[in-house]
């Protein structure tokens, strides 16, 4: 009798073999592209936080990585490249195209969620040719781009009169944090990037990782990126 109340309660307690495994998330697939998208875990007009990922990256995947951060403060999206690269997608290094995808799939995820999805005022994230992306959007599109987190960013990523550029969107660009590996050779150009920004009178935050080289901490989210996440949310 004692053995089969021990054997109840040990299946009435043990954790279950999926409760630490994050949701999947869902896919949406619009006339211009396709997503993965995680809704937010908590309530009211929230951002959502657009991800970019890198050349060969796999969207699906890096969204789960990201929910653990983000879903508490906003939706999280995070579209597919336009173009395939071995396993993966790549943006082509195209941030025309690369914007025509995150437009339509913003559209589409408004018209799903019934108007509950931001279209401006919102967060673009981007490591490595998704940083290319986001550099180049996040200053021509301020009034969607209030907030970005660039991953690797460098000022060989922007081309033309970047200052004019970027004190034109000044105004509406809320804050940017900066997150380089100290070891990526994209280091220096980071720290370009950030006296751009600081002359232009934009609110930035840079965090130079020790040990760390030109890649995405997967293992260890929250401690890369939770503090710059939270700072971009207090704008």
């Amino acid at each position: 009798m004692l053995r089969a109340v021990l054997s109840l309660a040990f299946l009435l307690f043990a954790p279950t073999a999926h409760a630490s495994t994050p949701a999947q998330p869902r896919h949406i697939v619009s006339p211009g592209g396709s997503a993965y998208y995680y809704t937010p875990t908590a309530k009211g007009s929230l951002p959502v936080y657009v991800y970019l990922h890198g050349r060969g990256g796999h969207a699906d995947a890096v969204c789960v990585a990201w929910s653990k951060v983000v879903r508490s403060r906003g939706w999280l999206v995070c579209p597919e490249g336009q173009e395939s690269y071995g396993s993966g997608r790549s943006w082509g290094n195209n941030a025309g195209g690369a914007a025509h995808v995150i437009r339509s799939v913003l559209l589409a995820m408004n018209a799903k969620h019934k108007g509950r999805v931001r279209l401006h005022n919102n967060v673009l994230m981007g490591f490595s040719e998704g940083a290319f992306v986001a550099q180049q959007l996040g200053k021509d599109e301020p009034r969607t781009w209030t907030r970005w987190l660039i991953m690797a960013a460098t000022d060989a990523y922007w081309m033309g009169d970047t200052a004019a550029e970027l004190k034109k969107a000044r105004p509406k660009v809320r804050g940017v944090y900066l997150v380089t590996g100290a070891m990526d050779e994209t280091a220096p150009g980071t720290k370009s990037v950030a006296a751009l920004l600081k002359k232009a009178r934009v609110p930035v935050r840079v965090s130079l990782v020790k040990g760390m080289g030109h890649e995405l901490a997967r293992d260890a989210m929250n401690k890369r990126y939770g503090a710059a996440v939270a700072w971009l949310a207090s704008r």
